[in-house]
């Protein structure tokens, strides 16, 4: 991410976190990163087109995941831009889906969002063996508390 960027880190309850340091109206640009191109798919790796990513440091991570999130990536322009009003100090969230074909690792997902997904992959990789199972244990643990 850029020193002009409209974000600032914050340490939080699941760790550190990018918020914003002011008010973002939706389209305007909240940062742009720069890195190293690579075809090594990483913790902390963005996919700009199949194949080949670009490694941006821990900074990445930092941004969190969300099923309705308030922040898009524009891997052409290599930009981060709000996408609905967000409040400053907001912690500042992209749907990973949106942009990596396959995750460096799945993950469940519990961001509070009514479409909230549950479990986190790529968009073109199938749920893995642990999300298939976590997703199950969810299932079945919501059908026994209905029936309570």
């Amino acid at each position: 991410m850029t020193d002009t960027a409209a974000w600032r880190r914050q340490v939080c309850a699941h760790g550190a976190a990018l918020v914003a340091s002011r008010d973002l109206a939706p389209g305007e640009l909240v940062g742009g990163f720069q890195g190293k191109v690579s075809r090594a798919l990483g913790q902390h790796t963005l996919q700009m087109l199949p194949g080949l990513h670009v490694e941006l440091g821990h900074s990445v991570g930092l941004l969190a995941h969300g099923c309705a999130p308030n922040c898009v990536l524009d891997m052409h322009a290599l930009e981060l831009l709000a996408i609905r009003p967000i409040r400053s100090g907001e912690r500042l969230t992209i749907d990973y889906a949106q942009t990596e074909d396959r995750l460096f690792r799945q993950f469940p997902c519990d961001c509070g969002a009514r479409e909230c997904r549950r479990w986190i992959s790529g968009r073109r990789e199938p749920v893995n063996a642990a999300g298939l199972a976590y997703l199950a244990r969810l299932k079945a643990d919501r059908k026994a508390w209905s029936t309570r």
